[in-house]
């Protein structure tokens, strides 16, 4: 099998800047986009119908029950009983609410492992194009996106806090995941500090 390999001359001037449809189209942003706005959208409805702001999210018990001297957002709570005031349905049970937090924690939990691996593979994917001619506007471009999704799985984890904090093994491996995009980002910001475009 052949492998294929690829060089570039920094020392030749570029003359024009290539299309890149892989890094600049608009597939690459629309893909992008519609998972984080799927993500906020998921997060409005669960706030609307699902979440609890008397709950501690670390124990999963309401204030009453709890041990531990837990005292919710003021803001949080007049802002749901406002909306259940004007929106009398959404108040349901606290059984149906379990249910609702658990559907969305896994949609959730999906969204967020989207932006992680889509974050570090197109990180990763732009490393390995240095070496073949990448321009610098793409590079930047690829940059952009992966610090978009990895601040799009930061807002996921607000959200996944009580659930990841009750799966030791599920925290690990997203931690060093994300440590792992963190080091990919700050090298890159590095190398795009000292780009000028004309």
């Amino acid at each position: 099998m052949l492998e294929k390999s690829c060089h570039y001359d920094c020392s030749m001037h570029p003359d024009q800047l290539s299309p890149y449809p892989d890094i600049s189209g608009i597939g690459v942003f629309l893909a992008y986009a519609i998972t984080t706005g799927l993500t906020v959208m998921i997060m409005i409805a669960y706030f609307l119908v699902a979440y609890r702001p008397d709950e501690d999210p670390f124990g999963g018990k309401s204030v009453s029950q709890s041990d531990v001297t837990f005292h919710p957002n003021a803001t949080d709570m007049a802002i749901v009983a406002g909306i259940q005031r004007l929106f009398p349905f959404l108040r349901g049970s606290r059984r149906s609410h379990h249910r609702l937090y658990r559907g969305f924690t896994k949609a959730m939990l999906t969204m967020s492992d989207i932006q992680l691996l889509t974050g570090l593979s197109i990180i990763i994917s732009g490393y390995t194009q240095l070496r073949c001619g990448l321009s610098a506007y793409h590079w930047q471009k690829i940059v952009n996106i992966a610090w978009f999704t990895s601040t799009t799985h930061l807002s996921c984890l607000t959200f996944l806090r009580n659930y990841l904090s009750q799966r030791k093994a599920q925290r690990i491996w997203r931690v060093l995941a994300m440590g792992t995009l963190v080091l990919l980002l700050l090298v890159a910001i590095v190398r795009t500090r000292y780009f000028i475009f004309e």
